[in-house]
């Protein structure tokens, strides 16, 4: 008797999902990583301290107070970064959040300009793409989510923390500018903290309750209500329709762990008929925008 096993959730830390989950960070009294990885570092921060799972900084010159990440990914291409944060202020113009590339391991700064920002109290993915019509505030915690596929599509999820989630951003990575400058075999993140490009476009406090890497992006567009029905030879899967979708992405795997997973089709329904063959096969259903 063949035997298979629908894989629909949202940002679970049990089960496959938690294969994925790299570090966490929880910022009891210091800067460490739940699973012994490397901690994080403190970045020109002028004051800081810890309260209750939280760290907060405060900096008034360039390049502001953050942290950086420090991270042996095994595939760098493919990654979640969810973090729960806030700032003091949000500038007028541009607020540096993630930097990715041009880390410079003296000083741990970057040298690239490409990050995410806020940018009138928008979310940017500078320079490609721009959302203008939602809007965010200085002292709100926020959980953002910001994932790369393996296809190269960028998400990037921002929302008050305990929200729904809301997808903001979505983009196609096709030049690689979002993927972790590396040095020597790690890769590397800047949180909070501008490039040195520029001199202005810092915060200058703001407070960090949460970090979490993932080795695979969390599939936050993940459907709701997946069933199976085991028809003759097929498989009939059905889901929930997720408003906003164009198309949904039907992936498919031996073996999530170590296997990864496949892409078996792309329909516009909420239904699909699949003969699996004689293996036994996960599902996933994602919702796609163009």
């Amino acid at each position: 008797m063949k035997s298979y096993l629908i894989l629909a959730f949202m940002l679970s830390l049990c089960g496959i999902a938690a294969a994925g989950l790299i570090h966490r960070y929880e910022f009891n009294g210091d800067f460490s990583d739940d699973f012994y990885g490397p901690a994080l570092i403190p970045v020109h921060a002028e004051t800081s301290f810890f309260d209750s799972g939280v760290w907060t900084w405060t900096s008034y010159t360039h390049p502001g107070g953050g942290l950086l990440v420090n991270t042996s990914l095994p595939n760098p291409a493919t990654y979640s970064l969810r973090i729960v944060f806030k700032y003091n202020t949000i500038n007028t113009v541009w607020t540096k959040i993630i930097s990715f590339s041009g880390y410079n391991s003296d000083t741990h700064y970057f040298s690239s300009d490409y990050g995410l920002y806020f940018n009138h109290g928008n979310l940017y993915l500078y320079p490609f793409l721009n959302n203008s019509n939602v809007f965010f505030q200085p002292d709100t915690w926020y959980e953002l989510v910001l994932a790369r596929d393996a296809e190269g599509v960028v998400f990037v999820f921002l929302n008050p923390f305990g929200q729904q989630r809301q997808l903001i951003l979505q983009y196609p990575d096709i030049s690689n500018s979002f993927i972790p400058s590396e040095f020597q075999g790690s890769y590397h993140w800047g949180l909070f903290y501008d490039d040195t490009t520029t001199t202005g476009e810092w915060t200058s406090g703001g407070s960090v309750a949460l970090l979490e890497i993932h080795s695979d992006p969390l599939w936050l567009t993940s459907v709701q209500n997946l069933d199976i029905v085991l028809a003759g030879s097929n498989l009939s899967l059905s889901w929930d329709s997720y408003d906003g979708a164009e198309s949904y992405n039907v992936y498919s795997s031996q073996d999530p762990i170590n296997g990864g997973w496949d892409l078996h089709a792309n329909t516009v329904d909420t239904n699909l008929s699949i003969n699996p063959g004689d293996t036994r096969r996960f599902f996933r259903v994602k919702a796609m925008w163009e």
